[in-house]
């Protein structure tokens, strides 16, 4: 996907019509907006989220007409604002176009009459198409190019950098990344639950089938099955509400935490106050990792521990017994008789008969098992000694796991103190707004707990459902199994059954090779961009992680955005990379753009230049809206791939124009 053209009507800051063409050269991939605050260039940036995917992120989101049109309209005038994107994907070009159309009322009052939505496609023939009948049908078009859960990566507000945090965007990159064609396949043969197909799915259609001739314990089964997937996927649903919450207050407590962090009288406390959540958060994790330690060692070494009051009895008894015993341990009479058909020993002496080496072997017959007994009660003394000293090995093990264990839950109660004075100097400081923050902070907190609580619940109520549709499953198979085996619909059921789980494997395996993949990417741009030693990591649901000394590192500023830019620019590589693949015509190539708004506001110098030099050789098409003492610094990397350039100029509060630099 790269961005051809955007024009505007009457949208916001700008009046009448204009247009911005980005298209560029092979070696010159970067176009450049000049703009100061508040004239147009956050709009630049929103309007592409709002023609693409109807949203409004505008921090007035119902001012869409440009005010001037507004102030001059009379009463009954209709007038429109829309933004069209023209995009080339696949060799198609795209046309997306939102418009919205206002009406005044008599009584001056400006009201939204009517919204319209658009996307049309010109192949390479000029043969021009709709691409969807309904408003859902063109908003899924654009979503398969590019999903909107991905939209702030692409489309990024520098001064309001949090909001791609705290989302799970795993399934959005994995479409982007060409898995949706495996995602579809599994989800057409058995459907998106669980534990069991879904009945509009190829395997639940067979399956229906199956059922409809079966026994009377047969359809109880599967009655029983249905009513605990329908609760399972309402706990699901519930989970996921449970999660969306946590999220939202994760967000906001760390927006308050970055307000803390950069108001001047409270950013020390709050420094204190990060570094204590850092340790407490290190020492749950040391925790949780202790007790899984624990219950392992206990599950393979308690055995050993529980029997060793035992032992000294067993090795009185066998003592008491004074078996002699001149047998050789691991040696039974077997053994022997084979050396001696044989006719020579393991050393190469001659064992045949009459031999006095012959004679001396042979005396060992009525020492060792089952002639005797003695050569066992030596093994099983061997036993008892080596069963002892894993059981006090295992012991003096526990004892120091129990110790750490105390020991961390001592740390944290001492960090939830030092924690509990920051918050109180906080609350208590001169500046009412830190008060009202810090109580706005805690109440999220306590809602946050709330949630991992319902969550942790939610979790255990859907582990018990599983378990238990595990074993309902089970039974369903042992009663199908007593019908007719020949039955057709059994053996397509059988097919689709084989196809799933080839294609299910298959994925896992894509899947856990892309992530491999993207890591090396995001970790080697992070490298190129940021000066000094960190380590940066993609975990499972895509979230984003640093790491100093092993430890993560709670991010802001400059570092924070360094760790984007790593990501965006990786995934673009990776996304251009996946559809190369796909594609026969390998000169055919496909890229993502990246239009960043006040991308370096929050890098020093040395970075800004890195950043503007990396992004532009990850991607084909590059815009920036940068303010002029940041270009300064950025055009350094990358003043020589510049294609264009524009300047959006403020003409008055209500009106913004663009014209070329």
């Amino acid at each position: 996907m790269i961005i051809k053209s955007i024009k505007f009507e009457n949208f916001r800051p700008f009046y009448g019509t204009q247009k911005m063409d980005f298209t560029c050269e092979d070696d010159k991939n970067v176009v450049v907006v000049l703009a100061q605050n508040a004239c147009g260039k956050t709009t630049l940036i929103l309007s592409f989220i709002w023609c693409l995917y109807g949203r409004s992120k505008f921090e007035n989101k119902d001012e869409i007409l440009n005010r001037h049109v507004e102030r001059n309209m009379q009463s009954g005038d209709t007038k429109k604002a829309s933004v069209e994107v023209v995009l080339v994907h696949d060799g198609k070009t795209i046309i997306v176009k939102r418009t919205n159309s206002y009406q005044k009322g008599f009584y001056g009052n400006i009201k939204l009459n009517s919204e319209n939505f658009s996307v049309t496609s010109i192949d390479e023939s000029g043969e021009v198409r709709e691409c969807g009948k309904t408003h859902n049908e063109m908003q899924n078009y654009i979503n398969a190019i590019l999903p909107e859960d991905l939209s702030s990566y692409f489309f990024f507000e520098g001064e309001k950098n949090n909001s791609i945090e705290n989302k799970d965007i795993s399934n959005s990159v994995k479409k982007l990344l060409g898995l949706d064609a495996y995602t579809n396949m599994m989800s057409h043969l058995y459907g998106d639950t669980t534990t069991r197909a879904a009945k509009d799915s190829v395997m639940g259609y067979y399956e229906g089938k199956i059922n409809q001739s079966a026994s009377n314990d047969v359809q109880y089964l599967y009655n029983r099955i249905q009513a605990e997937q329908e609760k399972q996927n309402k706990l699901s649903e519930k989970l996921e509400e449970e999660k969306s919450s946590l999220a939202e207050y994760e967000a906001k407590i760390e927006k308050i935490n970055q307000q803390l962090r950069d108001a001047a009288p409270t950013k020390e406390v709050q420094k204190e106050r990060d570094s204590l959540a850092i340790s407490i958060e290190k020492n749950k994790n040391r925790i949780n990792n202790l007790q899984k330690q624990i219950f392992r060692d206990f599950s393979a070494c308690s055995f050993d521990l529980f029997l060793t009051p035992l032992l000294p009895k067993l090795s009185d008894r066998l003592d008491e017994m004074k078996i002699s015993d001149k047998g050789i341990t691991g040696i039974d009479i077997h053994a022997i008789r084979q050396l001696l058909r044989r006719g020579y020993c393991l050393c190469g002496n001659d064992l045949h008969k009459g031999t006095p080496a012959c004679k001396n072997v042979e005396k060992y017959i009525d020492l060792v098992p089952p002639n005797s007994v003695g050569t066992l009660v030596k093994g099983m003394n061997d036993k008892i000694q080596s069963t002892k000293l894993r059981g006090e090995q295992y012991y003096q093990s526990f004892n120091y796991s129990m110790k750490d264990l105390s020991q961390c839950h001592e740390d944290i109660e001492e960090d939830q103190r030092k924690e509990d004075a920051c918050i109180e100097r906080l609350k208590n400081m001169p500046d009412s707004n830190i008060g009202e923050l810090e109580n706005s902070s805690s109440i999220y907190k306590r809602r946050k707990s709330e949630c991992e609580n319902n969550i942790n619940s939610l979790n255990r109520e859907i582990g018990s459902l599983v378990q238990h549709l595990e074993t309902l499953n089970n039974n369903l198979n042992m009663q199908k199994s007593k019908t007719d085996a020949s039955d057709k619909n059994q053996l397509y059921y059988e097919y689709a059954e084989e196809i799933y789980k080839w294609v299910k494997e298959d994925y896992k395996k894509k899947e856990k090779l892309l992530l491999v993949e993207l890591q090396e990417k995001f970790q080697r741009l992070f490298n190129n961009i940021y000066v000094g030693d960190r380590e940066a990591k993609i975990d499972e649901r895509y979230q984003l992680h640093v790491y100093a000394d092993g430890d993560e590192m709670s991010l802001t500023g400059g570092l924070h955005i360094i760790k984007y830019f790593s990501f965006v620019g990786a995934l673009v590589q990776q996304a251009g990379e996946a559809i190369n693949k796909d594609k026969s015509d390998i000169s055919a190539e496909e890229d993502y753009p990246l239009v960043l708004d006040a991308a370096f506001s929050h890098t020093d110098d040395d970075h800004t230049k890195g950043i503007a030099k990396e992004l532009s050789n990850v991607t084909k098409q590059l815009v920036l809206a940068i303010m002029e003492k940041d270009w300064n610094y950025a055009k350094e990397g990358i003043n020589n791939k510049v294609s264009k350039m524009y300047r959006i100029n403020k003409i008055s509060e209500d009106q913004s124009e663009i014209v070329l630099a």
